[in-house]
């Protein structure tokens, strides 16, 4: 590029993001318009049976692969034992597949993937490689998985391939752990709860029945299956060593590179009991949550654990994981020191204080306003039917990672990024999250016991679109409609690995020239990781495709580490355009002129 029209470049992106930085995250509720009318019941009859007040989850996925996002809600009720409650409707129980139509719209697909189970949460994958994908619903009693036809029908599967298990699962999530190409099942497990032996639990000041507080249970084991590739698995749960299963009481998972060794590892997030984390040794997964930083907050105590989500949220090329728990407890932050172990750096890094007076479940890292950094969203809610603040309101934190690095720029205390990294002599300090839920719209402050948060670009317009789930109360279709940056938008297939390439890592560039080096105004010439993942929230997935921010510049560099190793440099795209990524073959671009 010649240096004058480069440096007019570079004029016009600085100048561009000092306006930038008056955007304000914002969600529209478009549920009613696009037909989106789900009800979640909780079956209760009065007694406050414990589960019901866990709500359930939604997974977005592309079950017809007609290009559009499709989305599955989970229901619960009725209970266990078949009573129900007076008011309870026609469906009550049924948990529901929408497709989305061309025009944006969405349409139930009737007895699709229908379990009736007391459903928790739901997870999406293509365990058996044929290119369609399949449904995975934990519940209180026998879990479910469906498994797609590619005609438009699933089949139960469940009992037949081994995984239907009837203690009570929250959360689950799917990775290649042993590197055989094959999609493996991890299931979360939370309390010990049996409807013939529960007690009931009274709020001695209203002198009410109300929910049990976890800690009267004991915890299970969380499952873990192996996926044999002829279609069924076997339970090696037995290779989760060095935890007590008294200890779960488990409800969000997720599945990342935790010591940088090559392998995955499962994190998980315990209420009221030491998180766990781990740690995949080849032969077996060693817990290590609490020698490694993993396990509690910053006070050495555990807190009660409700969703979790990671991502690179401060820039350094490895990735952080937030967990949000109780009122009263912040949501962790826990920061990456040395490949292996972490530190909670909530107060730090800006979610400390803000997060104290929530009690936070779903939890989604994701870049809504487009500027190049992660933000933070959370669907918040008591557990306590009695208590004051039962509904709470959401919340959405914008990240501050580009200004700040904006402002290291021009003060010279931030280097140049080397090949393939920024510099790793500066981190941010301060606040690296800003509360900004109030001005995010009356969907995010409205109040409700919100439970799952899934995310996709479900209008493919670029921008980072959420389902919200609520106890006992109808789900939420909320549309960005954020003044947004530039992005683009990645779907990566396997071929030697597994087929939705769960474990790969995007390396995204933004570029404002070829050679995609220089640092610009704070987005500009530093790589973002995004890893495709399947696990994370509570109870909720979101769809697989990797949107990543570019803030003003006008196209990114691509790179893909694939599960196994194998990478590959992609080179440049132009900023909107929406790329198949199919290992080992040529991309497949489509921009906005070819729409």
């Amino acid at each position: 590029m010649p240096t004058a029209l480069c440096l007019a470049v570079v004029t016009c992106l600085l100048a561009t993001q000092a306006n930038a930085q008056q955007t304000t995250i914002r969600f529209e509720d478009v549920s009613a318009a696009a037909g989106v009318s789900f009800r979640h019941h909780h079956g209760g009859t009065g007694r406050r049976h414990l589960p019901e007040t866990m709500g359930a989850g939604v997974a977005w996925l592309d079950y017809d692969q007609d290009g559009r996002a499709d989305m599955y809600l989970v229901d619960s009720g009725p209970l266990p034992d078949g009573s129900t409650p007076a008011d309870a409707g026609a469906g009550t129980g049924a948990n529901q597949l929408l497709r989305q139509l061309p025009d944006g719209t969405f349409q139930p697909v009737l007895g699709a993937a229908a379990d009736r189970g007391y459903g928790k949460g739901v997870s999406v994958a293509d365990y058996d490689n044929d290119g369609y994908p399949d449904i995975f619903v934990g519940n209180w009693g026998a879990d479910g998985l469906y498994r797609n036809n590619g005609d438009g029908t699933f089949s139960s599967v469940g009992h037949m391939t081994g995984v239907d298990d009837p203690r009570l699962t929250t959360s689950s999530g799917w990775a290649d752990l042993d590197g055989d190409g094959w999609l493996d099942l991890f299931a979360v497990s939370y309390v010990r709860y049996d409807l013939a032996t529960a007690v009931l639990c009274e709020d001695r000041v209203r002198g009410m029945v109300d929910y049990c507080h976890p800690a009267i249970f004991d915890g299970q084991k969380d499952l873990l299956y192996g996926n044999r590739g002829d279609g069924t698995f076997a339970d090696i749960s037995a290779k989760l060593t060095g935890a007590r299963d008294i200890d779960g009481k488990g409800l969000a998972m997720a599945i990342l590179d935790l010591d940088e060794d090559g392998r995955p590892d499962i994190y998980v997030a315990n209420d009221t009991t030491p998180n766990f984390a781990y740690f995949n040794r080849g032969d077996v997964f060693e817990e290590g949550g609490e020698l490694t930083g993993l396990g509690v907050g910053d006070t050495g105590q555990p807190q009660a654990g409700m969703g979790i989500d990671f991502g690179d949220v401060d820039g350094n090329g490895t990735f952080e994981l937030v967990v949000t728990n109780f009122e009263d407890e912040p949501y962790n932050l826990y920061r990456s020191i040395a490949p292996g172990f972490y530190v909670d750096d909530t107060y730090a890094l800006g979610l400390g204080t803000t997060s104290m007076s929530m009690l936070g479940f779903g939890v989604v890292l994701a870049d809504y306003d487009a500027d190049g950094d992660l933000d933070v969203s959370v669907a918040n809610g008591h557990i306590l039917e009695l208590a004051e603040d039962y509904r709470q309101s959401n919340q959405v934190l914008t990240g501050q990672l580009t200004l700040l690095r904006a402002a290291a720029e021009r003060s010279g205390e931030l280097l140049p990024p080397g090949p393939g990294a920024p510099s790793p002599s500066w981190l941010p300090s301060g606040a690296l999250f800003v509360d900004t839920s109030a001005a995010a719209g009356e969907p995010i402050s409205r109040h409700r016991a919100s439970r799952g948060m899934a995310l996709a670009d479900y209008d493919a317009d670029g921008r980072i679109d959420l389902a919200v789930t609520n106890v006992n109360d109808t789900a939420e279709l909320l549309r960005n409609v954020t003044e947004a940056g530039n992005s683009i938008t990645l779907r990566l297939r396997g071929r030697s690995t597994n087929r939705d390439a769960v474990g790969a890592i995007a390396v995204v560039t933004p570029c404002a020239a070829a050679d995609c080096a220089s640092p610009v105004d704070g987005v500009v010439g530093y790589p973002q990781r995004h890893a495709v993942k399947i696990g994370s929230s509570f109870g909720s997935q979101g769809l697989l495709d990797v949107v990543a921010g570019l803030g003003q510049a006008p196209q990114a560099h691509v790179e893909i580490h694939w599960p196994g190793g194998q990478r590959s440099d992609l080179g440049t795209f132009p900023a909107g355009a929406r790329v198949l990524l199919i290992e080992g073959e040529p991309p497949v671009v489509v921009t906005d002129a070819d729409r």
